[in-house]
């Protein structure tokens, strides 16, 4: 056999195993959202009744606005964290405490904690209510949008929106939230070296 077409055999299967450890780590991170969240003690509660949303419109700018580099981040529904930059402070969203992003297309799910600028349409803005802390809450949406059905590049909000979770006590709340940023900070050093 020829020896390119054997190097390329090897890596075809490095990169099918590196995708199914990946997806492993994905799905582990899925088990612990479960595990953690769901627990019939606490009340159940749909999304929607635990944060409001506000329109993304006053704070967005054109694909072609957004820059390399610049002053305020941008931030869209893609998988990129940051999508990229923007000078137009007139756009800026301040916030007063950490919300969720949601890609309506992409069911990504972000948390903010900074002010930022929207890079386009799909985006919805999650601001958690009192009864919900913003890590848990960000860890609701997270949970709710990998459990919500994939219907393609159709918006998914209006799915989310009724999806239900128990919601326990505030001080649980965060005790919840620590164990699971622990689990999770575990498995991403383990998804660097896999991705590496």
């Amino acid at each position: 056999m020829n020896t390119k077409i054997v190097k390329q055999k090897i890596l075809a299967e490095m990169l099918t195993h590196d995708e199914s450890l990946l997806n492993l780590i994905k799905m582990a991170k899925q088990k612990t959202l479960q595990e953690l969240l769901m627990n019939d003690e606490w009340e159940m509660m749909k999304l929607e009744e635990v944060c409001d949303t506000i329109s993304s419109k006053p704070y967005q700018i054109f694909q072609s606005e957004i820059l390399e580099n610049g002053k305020i981040p941008v931030i869209s529904q893609s998988a990129d964290f940051i999508e990229g930059y923007s000078n137009i402070v007139e756009k800026v969203l301040k916030i007063t405490k950490p919300i969720v992003i949601f890609g309506d297309h992409t069911r990504n799910v972000k948390f903010i904690d900074f002010d930022f600028i929207i890079g386009a349409d799909g985006v919805k803005i999650l601001v958690p209510k009192d009864i919900i802390t913003p890590k848990f809450h960000y860890y609701f949406v997270l949970f709710a949008s990998e459990n919500i059905e994939n219907r393609g590049y159709s918006r998914h909000f209006q799915y989310l929106s009724k999806f239900e979770i128990h919601l326990p006590p505030l001080p649980v709340q965060q005790q919840i939230v620590e164990k699971i940023d622990a689990v999770f900070a575990q498995l991403e050093i383990i998804e660097k070296t896999i991705s590496k």
